[in-house]
Order: structure tokens, then sequence, then C-alpha cells
């Protein structure tokens, strides 16, 4: 619908200006030239999936779901701020919630533990290998 253009393209705006750049400098980003970007921004065309995919690629905490839609919010949270945030479904396993950043613990514990059975089971072969 040309409706959707054309909010589609306000939001392009907001997130060009958010981005503090201009159209020129955002086409260069994005790989486009400046004449599609400004019919995008205009609602002539749709936002292109080659531009949503260059964005991403340097601006992984943009909302496409909002740049899209308009539903949410602008820019996704950013991964410093990840930490601080409690981890969902904390009743799922009977637990107590943890923060992002526990998990992050028990994540490279387990990780290093992969490696220690890694480092056994290479062994245990090296042992079976000798006896033959």
């Amino acid at each position: 619908m040309k409706s959707d253009k054309i909010q589609q393209g306000a939001r392009l705006q907001q997130l060009i200006k958010a981005l503090k750049t201009n159209q020129t400098g955002f086409a260069n980003l994005v790989n486009v030239s400046q004449s599609n970007i400004n019919k995008m921004v205009r609602g002539v065309k749709g936002i292109s999936k080659t531009v949503i995919n260059k964005l991403l690629l340097g601006h992984k905490d943009v909302n496409v779901h909002w740049l899209l839609t308009g539903e949410g919010d602008m820019f996704l949270l950013h991964p410093e701020r990840l930490a601080d945030q409690v981890a969902e479904s904390a009743v799922v396993y009977g637990k107590k919630p943890l923060l992002l950043g526990e998990v992050e613990g028990i994540l490279e514990a387990q990780r290093q533990e992969i490696e220690s059975l890694k480092e056994r089971v290479a062994r245990l072969e090296e042992e079976m290998g000798k006896g033959k």
C-alpha cells in the first residue's frame, strides 16, 4: 500500500537522523544510490531487503520490525544494557531468576567442561590405539 511506504519512509528518515547522518551518508553506508534512498524516504519505493541487510551489518541494534511496521522502539537494547536485564522464564526450571551476566558465566563454565571432556576423549582414544 502507498500509505505503508510513506510511513516506512518517514521512519527511515527518523532513523537516518537518529544515526546522525543524512541521506547521502546513509546511502554510502548501505551502498545504495542517494536517489534510491530519497525515493524510499518519500514513500515512492519500499525499503529494500538490500538496504535492511546492509544497515544491519553496521547497526545491529536497529529494530527492523519498527522500521517496517512502526511497532516497538527504533533501537533494540544495547548489549551493555542486556547484562542488567533479568533472564526471562525464571520459573521454568524452578530456579531463581538469573541475570544474563550470570548465565554467561554458567555457559563459560560449561564450555570449559566440554573442552576438558574433549581432551579426556582424545587421551582415551590415544590409549586405545596403543593397546592394539
